[in-house]
C-alpha cells in the first residue's frame, strides 16, 4: 500500500510509535491510516441539512410533532405547538423517540431498541491541543484470543474546539462485553439525556484512554449521556409503512458518517413511494414488534 496520498495505508507498531507518538499501543498492533478520514460535527451537519433543504424550498418549522394521523388518503401532523400540518406524503425520521409518540399508523410498532452511550470529554489546553495537532480519529479494536472477531471497539476524536470555546478530547465506546442498558420509554430518555451518563462506564472509559494516551494531560474532565436506536436487522430502516408514509429510522450507532446518502435514499422512495435505489431494498425492511394488515 502506498504511505502518502489518498490510499489507505498499512503500520506496523513501530511506525505508529514514529507518526504518533502520543498513542501507546500493544508491539504486535497493526493499524490503517486513512488520510481521507476526519469526524463530523453533528451542530454542522444539522445546519447544512437545514441550509441545503431551504436553498431547496422547503419550508422548516422549529416544533415538535406530537401525532401522525392518516385520513382520506392525506396526512395530518399535529405539534405540541398546537399546529395542524396536512401532506400527500411523510417520511418519519425521528430516531429513538419513534415509539413513544403517535407516529405510526394505530396497529404498527417497530422493533427497535434504544441503547444507552456515555462519552468522556477530557478538556485540554492549548499546549496540549498543540501537541496533538497532527492526531487522526482514532478507533482501536481489540480482538479474541483468535483474532477472528473484534470484542470491542471504540473511538477517540482529535481535538475539536466546542460552542463554548474549549477545546475536547472525546472518547467513546462502540460495542463490547461492557454493555449498556436500553430505555423503554420517552421518560426514561429524557432523563438519561439529562443525566451524565454512566459512572461505571467512563470509569471504563478513563481506564482505556490511560492506557492509549498515558501522557494526556488535561484541565477537566466531563462525562456525557447519548443515545443510540438499533434495529433487528443492524440496517437502518427505510421502508414504506403504508403507500404514503415511509420511515428512516435505527442508524444503529454508526449511521451519522452515511447519513447523506441514507436520507437521499430515503428521500427517493418517498417521493416515489416505493423502493428506489440500486442495491436490494428487501435488507431496509422495517421489522415490527406488532404489524396491522392494511
Amino acid at each position: 500500500m502506498e504511505r502518502a496520498g489518498t490510499t489507505p495505508c498499512l503500520l506496523k507498531s513501530k511506525q505508529i510509535e514514529e507518526d504518533f507518538p502520543y498513542l501507546s499501543f500493544p508491539v504486535d498492533s497493526s493499524a490503517i491510516l486513512d488520510n481521507m478520514g476526519g469526524h463530523i460535527s453533528p451542530r454542522k451537519l444539522v445546519s447544512a441539512h437545514q441550509m441545503a433543504a431551504s436553498l431547496a424550498g422547503c419550508q422548516i418549522i422549529h416544533d415538535v410533532v406530537s401525532k401522525v394521523v392518516s385520513f382520506d388518503g392525506y396526512i395530518t401532523i399535529e405539534t405540541e405547538q398546537k399546529r395542524s400540518i396536512s401532506a400527500k406524503k411523510v417520511l418519519i425520521a425521528t430516531g429513538g423517540f419513534t415509539p413513544f409518540r403517535h407516529l405510526l399508523p394505530y396497529g404498527f410498532k417497530l422493533d427497535l431498541k434504544m441503547k444507552t452511550s456515555t462519552i468522556l470529554k477530557f478538556e485540554l489546553n492549548d499546549k496540549e491541543v498543540e501537541r496533538l495537532s497532527s492526531m487522526p480519529v482514532v478507533i482501536p479494536y481489540v480482538f479474541s484470543a483468535s483474532h477472528q472477531t473484534a470484542k470491542h471497539r471504540s473511538y477517540i476524536l482529535p481535538p475539536i474546539k466546542y460552542p463554548n470555546g474549549k477545546w475536547y478530547l472525546k472518547l467513546g465506546l462502540g460495542n463490547g462485553p461492557v454493555q449498556e442498558f436500553t430505555l423503554d420509554n420517552e421518560d426514561d430518555i429524557t432523563r438519561w439525556y439529562q443525566g451524565t451518563g454512566s459512572a461505571f462506564i467512563a470509569h471504563q472509559l478513563y481506564d482505556a484512554m490511560l492506557n492509549i494516551m498515558p501522557g494526556l494531560k488535561y484541565e477537566n474532565l466531563e462525562s456525557d449521556s447519548c443515545m443510540t436506536t438499533h434495529t433487528k436487522s443492524g440496517k437502518c430502516c427505510i421502508d414504506m409503512v403504508t403507500r404514503n408514509l415511509g420511515i428512516a429510522v435505527g442508524g444503529n450507532g454508526h449511521a451519522a458518517k452515511m447519513s447523506d446518502e441514507l436520507g437521499h435514499i430515503a428521500a427517493r422512495m418517498i417521493l416515489k413511494g416505493t423502493w428506489d435505489y440500486d442495491v436490494q431494498g428487501q435488507q431496509f425492511q422495517a421489522a415490527y414488534k406488532i404489524q396491522a394488515k392494511m
